[in-house]
């Protein structure tokens, strides 16, 4: 069975994922720190209501996710294209 799953999306969303982790630790806004956390583990939940392997959108909800801290933390060069 060949993979089914974008690993060019998968590398993208995995080197924001890293960058949001590098930050948390210079974070000081609490409710940030939860939202590193929360779309991070979204990504690495391979298990998510929109599984990449089931879905035609693949890592749309992920990229969304992560994207939607971005732009609350104000890092918006590092927004991901959405399809």
């Amino acid at each position: 069975n060949p993979s089914i799953i974008n690993m060019e999306e998968a590398y993208e969303l995995a080197k924001c994922s890293y960058f949001l982790l590098d930050y948390y630790d210079e974070c000081e806004n609490d409710k940030h720190k939860m939202m590193i956390v929360a779309a991070v583990r979204y990504f690495a939940n391979s298990e998510d209501p929109f599984n990449e392997a089931t879905f035609a959108g693949g890592f749309h909800d992920d990229k969304m996710v992560i994207n939607h801290v971005l732009e609350e933390l104000g890092f918006n060069e590092w927004f991901m294209a959405v399809d």
